[in-house]
């Protein structure tokens, strides 16, 4: 009995796809750029207060990813049998049933719901702004051009969104805007990866990849990473909430590189399926992605006039 009930929640765990929550830090964002205009280092109590708050929103943003990630793969549970890795996950794998899944998909709704409301009112609208959205992709928005990569991207935005009417800080719509194109970078980028995966059989993969064309999208992909890096140099020196003398344009080639890195690893290695993994294992991005934030802080916190 206990091991029954042991393989079920690993399978439930597994169907979360743990690997995918490093997303939800998106929610962190705001908090980080909002040093020295919402909050101060040496009010102590007041960062840990938010700090505290934040976690709960990324917690509770976790479990409703989770559950959605279950819900879509029962939706595709008949053509994730033909797929050669998503066969494996626990649903198609018929490692749990329909019904324990649905089960705990209502359960993590609502305990990320719940959650949700003891934040505040705008985060629940939120996050069941972002359900209607996820399950609306698994039903329909995901099988159209280009729509199915927009209602990604518009996910990412909501994470951070998410953040900052967690701890109801004002966030500039520069940030949102980055936010937007950065995450339609990796979308696009990952439909081009699979493509090349499985350029025989993309339908295999999902079926809209027979609409998309790998050189249409080697047009796409570096013409937005440099939409992307201007609209990041733009924020910069306009966003209200950073220092008015443009110190912030110092973490502009930390950006820059780390979009021309993960263009260059799309383009070039043929890589970008699971950006996860390559967020963590390309020492030159991880590298890229720390040092930006560090010189973020440190201009944040002492490059104010």
């Amino acid at each position: 009995m206990n091991s029954n009930f042991k393989n079920i929640f690993l399978s439930i765990l597994i169907s979360t796809r743990p690997k995918q929550w490093t997303k939800n830090l998106l929610i962190y964002l705001p908090l980080l750029f909002s040093v020295n205009e919402s909050w101060q280092f040496s009010e102590f109590s007041s960062l840990q207060l938010l700090f505290i708050k934040t976690t709960i929103a990324y917690i509770a943003f976790c479990l409703v990813t989770g559950a959605v990630y279950i819900i879509n793969d029962l939706l595709d549970i008949n053509h994730d049998k033909l797929h050669p890795v998503k066969s494996k996950r626990p649903i198609p794998a018929k490692s749990i049933g329909t019904g324990p899944a649905i089960i705990s998909a209502i359960i993590l709704f609502i305990s990320g719901i719940i959650i949700a409301y003891f934040i505040n009112i705008k985060v629940l609208a939120a996050f069941l702004f972002y359900i209607g959205l996820m399950i609306s992709y698994s039903k329909f928005l995901k099988h159209h051009l280009y729509v199915d990569i927009i209602t990604i991207s518009l996910g990412f935005v909501i994470r951070a969104l998410s953040g900052a009417l967690a701890v109801d800080i004002p966030v500039s719509n520069w940030l949102l805007i980055c936010t937007g194109l950065g995450a339609l970078l990796i979308a696009i980028s990952k439909r081009r990866a699979e493509l090349i995966t499985f350029k025989n059989h993309p339908t295999i993969q999902r079926p809209i990849l027979a609409k998309y064309q790998i050189s249409k999208i080697d047009k796409i992909i570096p013409a937005l990473g440099i939409i992307t890096m201007v609209a990041y140099t733009v924020y910069t020196v306009s966003a209200t909430n950073l220092p008015d003398n443009n110190f912030m344009l110092a973490t502009v080639p930390f950006v820059g590189y780390g979009i021309f890195r993960y263009v260059w690893i799309v383009t070039v290695n043929n890589k970008g399926e699971h950006p996860e993994e390559i967020w963590f294992k390309d020492l030159h991005l991880l590298s890229t992605i720390i040092l930006w934030v560090i010189f973020s802080l440190l201009v944040l916190v002492f490059g104010r006039n």
